[in-house]
């Protein structure tokens, strides 16, 4: 399922939405809400909140943003119900962005099982973007759990990561599993992050 499909726009606000209790059984990737190769877009206080994704479910997807804000979303209480495979689950996945903030979010309380992964906020080859004073906490997983991932191989810089908070206080249910606050990787010279 698709809550909301947004491509390729100039000057939008997508603000004050709810999507939530959705379900599907299908093995394809659902979204809360896509948006991709946006420009001056901001995604400022939605709810995606109460689905049920069976397979990967991106809550809220940002892939080659340009100039805008993610803030004020609260993600919360969506539970992956696959118990066969290993699906991914992202609160928010940001993904190739230049010059975004991303503040106040709140994503508290979603779940995977099985052996799948779990992403609170996901980062890759972010540039000049901001992750500030966000809350991930409350996650479950029944194998890997990142409340936030940062990895930037693009060698663009000028990126933060500050001022987060992160409750990793509930274990995954079985003994093998990985439990990461912050994980951050990155090959620029010039220092692609500073946390």
């Amino acid at each position: 399922f698709y809550g909301m499909y947004n491509w390729y726009t100039f000057d939008t606000r997508i603000s004050g939405n709810v999507i939530r209790d959705n379900w599907t059984g299908s093995t394809s990737v659902s979204w809360g809400m896509q948006n991709w190769y946006n420009t001056r877009t901001n995604i400022d206080n939605n709810i995606v909140r109460d689905n049920q994704p069976f397979a990967n479910f991106d809550a809220i997807e940002c892939f080659f943003g340009s100039t805008g804000t993610v803030t004020g979303n609260l993600i919360t209480n969506n539970v992956s119900t696959t118990t066969t495979s290993s699906y991914n689950q992202r609160g928010l996945d940001i993904q190739n962005p230049t010059n975004i903030l991303i503040n106040r979010n709140q994503i508290i309380g979603n779940e995977t099982r099985f052996s799948s992964t779990l992403w609170g906020i996901e980062l890759r080859n972010t540039n000049n973007t901001q992750c500030e004073s966000n809350l991930v906490a409350r996650q479950r997983s029944f194998s890997t759990q990142y409340a936030i991932y940062a990895l930037n191989s693009s060698g663009a810089g000028n990126n933060t990561i500050d001022n987060n908070t992160v409750d990793i206080a509930t274990v995954s249910p079985t003994t093998f599993n990985f439990i990461y606050g912050l994980f951050v990787s990155g090959n620029s010279t010039t220092g692609p992050w500073r946390v």
